[in-house]
């Protein structure tokens, strides 16, 4: 040991010391010991409540999540074939657009499979909701005329 370190030592000796004026340096370290262990106690609890904090904080992350789903699922049965056919383009739109149902272009791209229109790559968000609006206006008029043919 250095003699500074050695120096450094007695000053916080004193320091803490000053604070046990005319008391026994075996109270002092011992108080100071009840200190720490008591210290150790609430670091200890406290990182058991982080825990349960996170924990919890987990499960609304998985009910979240399960939302979501539910919402996608809702989403894609407001969708279905039976559905589009009687909603109005504007109200397909705006079930598209909406990113709660369909947060990526990837779900959208899903979606247009589902309606037989094959994957688009490439394509902006906005683009690929014009392709399958378009789409579907398309299977409407094929389907209007060939009810006329038959």
């Amino acid at each position: 040991m250095k003699s500074k370190e050695l120096m450094q030592i007695f000053e916080l000796s004193a320091k803490i010391m000053s604070f046990y004026k005319d008391k026994d340096v075996i109270y002092a370290l011992n108080d100071i010991i009840t200190m720490c262990e008591s210290n150790y106690e609430n670091v200890s609890s406290q990182h058991t409540e982080a825990k349960s904090v996170k924990k919890y904080n987990e499960d609304i992350i998985s009910e979240i999540k399960k939302t979501k789903s539910i919402k996608k699922e809702l989403t894609l049965h407001l969708l279905n074939e039976d559905n589009i056919k009687t909603m109005t383009i504007e109200d397909i739109s705006i079930h598209l657009s909406n990113r709660e149902f369909f947060p990526s272009i990837e779900s959208l791209n899903q979606f247009a499979i589902t309606l037989g229109m094959g994957k688009q790559s490439r394509v902006s968000r906005d683009n690929l909701i014009y392709s399958i609006i378009k789409f579907i206006e398309r299977s409407r008029i094929d389907s209007d005329i060939n009810s006329r043919n038959n």
